[in-house]
Order: C-alpha cells, then sequence, then structure tokens
C-alpha cells in the first residue's frame, strides 16, 4: 500500500476539492505519489474519489476519522477511569496486538482501535470484511483476578453490553449464542474473545468486537448495518457507548460471573424458545428447541425426543450454520500490578491511573510511583501528600531491553523516558514518539531497542504564544490550519502545525537514514496529538496517556 494514502486521505476527508499541487506541497512529495496514493484509496481501501481537471480530488462523501478525544469525551467517567484508549490507522489484527501485550503485562483497559485490518479476523479465523470507514473494529484487555475456567460465559456478557448500548442508539439488536449481534436477522455484530492465564488466576482476556456501522460492501454472508436501523453513522459516539456499557459488565463480570446477566441475555436472545439445529465439529446436526442458557453461559436446548442438552461451545443458529469453538489458551502467569490506587504526578498535576487490575497488592505492599519534570518544590509537596511508599522514577541508562543513549540521563525529563519505554510495548519496529503538549518531544527508538535521543521544541500553543508576546501585530486568534494561509489568523495556526509536523517528518527521516530501513512508524500523544496528525504522511498511532502506560511498566517490573 502506498505509504502517502492516509496521509492524502486525511487532506480529503472534509469532502471538498484538493489539488494535487496543493497537497504535494503540504506533504513534502510528488504530484505522482500524491496521484499514486489516490489510486490506492480507490482500489485498496474502496472510497470513491472524484479526480476534476483544474479542481483537483475530492471524495465522494465526507470521512469521519476515529478520534481518541472524541471517543474519551463520551465516556462515562467511570469508563474514562477505566481505559486507556490507542487509535491506529493500520494494523493486522487489533486482537493479536493486544495478545501480544497481554502475555507482556500490557496495560489493564487498553483498547485499540483500528481504520484498517489487514488480518482481521473471527471465530474460526475467518476474516472480518469491511470498507474503510464502514465498520468498528476494535479489542480490548482486561485482566481478571477469576481463573480461565471462570470465564465461561463472557462472550454472552460481551454481548449483554453491545445489546444495551445498541438498543440505546435506537438500533432494535438480538443475540445469537454465543457470539453474534443481529439486526433483523442479519450479522451485525461479532466478538472474538481470546485468553491466557492460569486455571486458577489470574487470567486476561482480549475481547475484539467488529461492528458494522455502514454497509461494508461485498461480504460472503447476509450482513446489517447499523445506518439501516435510522443510527447516525458516527463511529466515535457508537465506540464510546459500548464501552461506556463494557466497563459495567466487565466489572460486574469480573465480581459475580455470567450468572446475574443470563435473564438478561435470554431475553435479547434471537431464538429464545425458537426451533434451531445445533451444529457440532464432529457427528451429525440435531434439532430442537432453544430453552434457556445456564450460569457458565451453557445453551439450554430441547431435542423432538424429550432430550435436555446444554451445550457449552458450540453454535446455534436458524439454519444449518455450523461454527466450532476455538478458544486461545496460552500459558503463563499474569504478573500482578503493584501498588493500589497507583497515582502518577506529572507536570505538577496528580493523575489517578485508576483501575490498572485487581490484586494490586500481589507484588508490593501498597507503594506509589510517581514521574514528575515539576518544580522541586511541586514534587516535594505531591511526595508528602501520598499516604503510602513512594517511589520516584528518572530516567536511567537501561531498561529490559531499551537501552538509552542520552548523554547524561539525569538531565532528561522522566516523561520522555516513560514515553519511550510504553512505545516499545506498542510497536517493536522503528519508532518515533511524538509528545504533544505544552512543548512537542520527539523521541527516536530503533527496532533493536536503542533510544537515540530526541528533540524538543515549543508546544503549539507556546508558539502562538511566543508570537503574540514578541512581534507586534500578531496577538490575535489563530485560524484555520490550511495548505496556503491567505490570512493571518491562518498563517499563525498554519504555521505552528508545519513546524511541529516538520520537525516528527524529519526525524523520521533521519531515522531511516540511520538504519537504512523503511521509515519509522509514529506514534503520536498528548492533547494535541489530534491537531498534527493530518499533517504527517506516515503510519501513525494516536495513543492515550502513553507516560502513564509507560509508568505502570516500570511500576510492574
Amino acid at each position: 500500500m502506498s505509504e502517502h494514502a492516509f496521509a492524502v486521505l486525511r487532506h480529503l476527508s472534509d469532502g471538498r476539492f484538493h489539488s494535487g499541487e496543493d497537497i504535494a506541497q503540504a506533504l513534502g512529495c510528488s504530484r505522482t505519489l500524491v496521484w499514486q496514493a489516490v489510486r490506492t484509496i480507490e482500489s485498496e481501501l474502496g472510497l470513491t474519489v472524484f479526480s476534476v481537471r483544474g479542481q483537483g480530488y475530492k471524495l465522494a462523501q465526507p470521512f469521519g476519522w476515529l478520534d481518541v478525544a472524541a471517543i474519551r469525551a463520551g465516556l462515562s467517567p467511570a469508563a474514562a477511569e477505566a481505559f486507556t484508549l490507542a487509535v491506529a490507522e493500520r494494523t493486522d489484527s487489533t486482537n493479536s496486538q493486544l495478545m501480544v501485550r497481554a502475555g507482556n503485562g500490557g496495560l489493564h483497559g487498553l483498547v485499540l482501535a483500528c481504520e484498517l485490518q489487514t488480518a482481521g479476523r473471527g471465530r474460526l479465523g475467518r476474516r472480518w470484511q469491511a470498507r474503510l470507514g464502514s465498520g468498528l473494529t476494535f479489542s480490548l484487555l482486561w485482566r481478571f483476578e477469576r481463573g480461565l475456567a471462570e470465564l465461561a460465559g463472557l462472550s454472552l456478557a460481551i454481548g449483554v453490553a453491545l445489546g444495551r448500548a445498541l438498543r440505546t442508539l435506537g438500533a432494535p439488536v438480538e443475540l445469537k449464542w454465543p457470539n453474534d449481534v443481529l439486526l433483523e436477522g442479519r450479522k451485525l455484530a461479532g466478538i472474538l474473545i481470546e485468553v491466557s492465564g492460569d486455571a486458577l488466576g489470574p487470567a486476561a482476556a482480549v475481547v475484539g468486537i467488529g461492528l458494522n456501522v455502514a454497509d461494508p460492501g461485498a461480504v460472503d454472508q447476509p450482513v446489517a448495518a447499523l445506518e439501516q436501523a435510522g443510527v447516525a453513522p458516527d463511529r466515535n459516539r457508537v465506540l464510546s457507548a459500548m464501552l461506556n456499557e463494557l466497563e459495567r459488565v466487565l466489572a460486574d463480570f469480573d465480581r459475580d460471573g455470567f450468572a446475574p446477566l443470563r435473564d438478561e441475555w435470554w431475553r435479547l436472545c434471537a431464538h429464545r424458545d425458537a426451533p434451531v439445529r445445533l451444529s457440532f465439529s464432529h457427528g451429525e446436526p440435531v434439532d430442537g428447541v432453544a430453552c434457556g442458557v445456564a450460569e457458565n453461559g451453557a445453551l439450554l436446548a430441547q431435542t423432538a425426543q424429550g432430550r435436555g442438552l446444554s451445550i457449552s461451545a458450540r453454535s446455534v443458529s436458524g439454519s444449518a450454520n455450523e461454527i466450532a469453538d476455538r478458544r486461545r489458551q496460552q500459558p503463563g502467569e499474569m504478573g500482578a500490578v503493584p501498588g493500589r490506587g497507583l497515582r502518577a504526578a506529572g507536570r505538577g498535576r496528580a493523575w489517578r491511573a485508576g483501575r490498572l487490575g485487581r490484586g494490586l497488592a500481589r507484588s508490593a505492599a501498597g507503594g506509589a510511583w510517581m514521574s514528575s519534570v515539576a518544580r522541586r518544590e511541586v514534587a516535594d509537596a505531591l511526595a508528602a501528600a501520598v499516604p503510602c511508599p513512594l517511589h520516584r522514577v528518572h530516567a536511567e541508562r537501561r531498561f529490559g531491553d531499551v537501552r538509552n543513549h542520552y548523554c547524561n540521563t539525569a538531565e532528561q525529563g522522566a516523561d520522555r523516558w516513560l514515553a519511550v519505554l510504553a512505545a516499545r510495548e506498542l510497536c517493536r519496529g522503528d519508532v518515533i514518539v511524538a509528545c504533544a503538549g505544552t512543548a512537542l518531544t520527539v523521541e527516536a527508538l530503533t527496532a533493536e531497542g536503542d533510544y537515540l535521543g530526541g528533540l524538543i521544541l515549543p508546544g503549539h500553543g507556546l508558539m502562538l504564544q511566543s508570537l503574540a508576546q514578541g512581534t507586534a501585530n500578531l496577538n490575535r486568534p489563530a485560524g484555520e490550519v490550511v495548505d496556503f494561509p491567505q490570512g493571518t489568523q491562518d498563517a499563525l495556526a498554519s504555521g505552528a502545525i508545519a513546524a511541529l509536523a516538520g520537525a516528527i517528518a524529519e526525524q523520521r527521516r533521519r531515522l531511516a537514514e540511520r538504519t537504512g530501513r523503511a521509515p519509522a512508524t509514529v506514534i503520536l500523544t498528548g492533547g494535541d496529538a489530534a491537531r498534527i496528525a493530518p499533517w504527517l504522511a506516515a503510519p501513525m498511532q494516536i495513543v492515550d496517556n502513553l507516560v502513564l502506560m509507560g509508568l505502570l511498566k516500570v511500576a510492574n517490573t
């Protein structure tokens, strides 16, 4: 796929005409590369692009991106505390990515959503297909104190959460045992759960969800989409609604299991008291009537001969649809997270990391870990207010397989070091880590784990503030970011973003030159990440709370 396809798509996403020359100028590439990217958008991403001589390129419909800030704005306080959000433009499989992190101490409550999965899958390894922007695909990592055997019924519990959320949005959905959501009898969403851990606990589950928001295009089974139920195809709003219900259900399931949710699931069941055909991985199918679900999530059915059946891991459908269960289990003890109620302090403010896992005191007798780049008196005041042992985190010469080449680690901000450690967990290849807040820091990390150092420059707000204070006639609100500003306010906004995006792009070029490999992935975090992302021609992930993820990694080691 053309490296510039997503960057060009971001420029076209407003649904207006943009000339190839303007896009090329903004991305620092040739018009030929822009043309190739447009062809990729049409041929590989499945979107229609109009090309009109003298006007340029235009999407047939505006494209709405998944956005961390928009998703978080719709979360309840409990969900905002429970989940850490990350959005990737492109990955192989969100479930595969989080399964790797589940075994490496990955953050409890980590949510990874993606615009394009190249190897998205459902049960039995079936491919999950969706036209770009038509679907919502995401996975979340949740850690349980209960053992693997006690996770029976989890896929049904997740179905209850999705049923609640989608019905609240206005879609009269039903559930199909054990892992599908139906709309008017056709598949609207699917659930894939993969688990790892110990039989007696703890255990970790990666919950993958694929949902059709709009028509997904040609697929190999009857499908439905939310827009058919009159639900506005705002994927950020839909994801927020689902995460709010998932937080409630997962907390309830961890405490009480599936039993309290059983009656609600049955009320939502599409095959309640209806004839079904039970298809097994071996042997002939059996016809019967679905009559309930057990407390462990097993399907209860009555055959024509009056025989009662309890089916724990098979498929049911109104036709001869056969799906065999395959639960992925990976051995290995899941490490507990030290320090219940972990608090991390940064930039002079206390941030509560929230629900970081169960059994938090198993690895350490309480305690808190703090990273601060605030003035010393602020950090000392915070330390004095913590009613438990406090561990201050500083940059180190080495942590795990990451080697720090900073000349003097004592003068390096701990937040920069922690962001690099978290990025290492998210990406094992070459990566540029850009933290866009009050300042912009741009770090370079190689696939071998060598942290080569990075840049510090004023952030978007500081740039505009310095111009307002130090330059005559520029103390005015910033305008919009455009390719060729024709007004002072737009010139201020566009200049600041161009400087920030340019710094990231230049470090990415230098890292590729240093390693001799393809240009690196960019991981963006911070309040201005969403401002900068549209102006980068690079594979990227926007990750919420990257520094806190790094702090948790240190605390959990």
